[in-house]
């Protein structure tokens, strides 16, 4: 398993393909991604703890679906970085949607 995070393109990069905005949305996207990759590892600390003080004989079944996850959201996060290229706009919109979502669900009141 690798704790790898996406890194950012480097400079020089063709970016003649993109729109002014694409970049901003490619990092906002890299950022979710990774945002979620870390609370990924973190559950995944919590199943080895949880499952330890349970005496669980199953944990290793368990943490191989934890990592079966984490390749799946690695897999995820490089179509989301091509269909963030491919529909910038689209994915700009979607994004904002995300955030207002998440901003009502966990905002203070």
């Amino acid at each position: 398993m690798s704790s790898e995070q996406v890194s950012a393109p480097k400079a020089g990069q063709d970016s003649s393909q993109s729109s002014p905005g694409s970049a901003e949305q490619v990092d906002a996207a890299r950022e979710a991604f990774n945002e979620a990759y870390a609370q990924l590892q973190q559950a995944r600390k919590h199943l080895q703890l949880a499952a330890r003080e349970a005496g669980v004989d199953t944990a290793e079944n368990l943490l191989s679906k934890a990592e079966g996850g984490l390749g799946e959201l690695e897999r995820a996060g490089g179509e989301l970085a091509t269909s963030v290229r491919e529909r910038p706009l689209q994915s700009l919109g979607i994004a904002v949607a995300v955030g207002i979502l998440l901003a009502s669900l966990f905002g203070r009141k």
